[in-house]
């Protein structure tokens, strides 16, 4: 084992990065721990974010009620309010429209 990996491990990428861009100043040994443990990292930043897409994922794919639940925490109450004006009004436009659909003038001309 490279006796530079224990030496490295804690050194922050900064370091690290130095390290590599130095190399006149570093033995082989030194610079090959040190992209090793950048590579390690990467790597630790890769999984770190798929788990992240993951649980993502997963509350994705929760019950309806839950969804409506999320969906409807975004809103504040003025939008909620105008949210549901609105849906009476179409509702309420939709109703009149049906009441009056037996009138002759919704109907055709003759």
């Amino acid at each position: 084992m490279n006796p530079f990996y224990n030496r490295f491990r804690n050194k922050t990428e900064k370091e690290l990065q130095l390290i590599i861009e130095n190399q006149a100043d570093y033995t082989e040994e030194a610079i090959e721990a040190a992209k090793h443990i950048l590579r390690l990292e990467e790597f630790k930043k890769e999984e770190e974010l798929k788990e992240e897409r993951r649980i993502k994922y997963k509350k994705r794919s929760a019950s309806g009620a839950e969804q409506i639940k999320e969906y409807l925490s975004g809103f504040n109450k003025g939008q909620l309010f105008t949210l549901i004006s609105l849906t009476l009004f179409y509702w309420s436009i939709f109703e009149c429209f049906y009441l009056y659909s037996n009138e002759r003038s919704f109907g055709t001309f003759r």
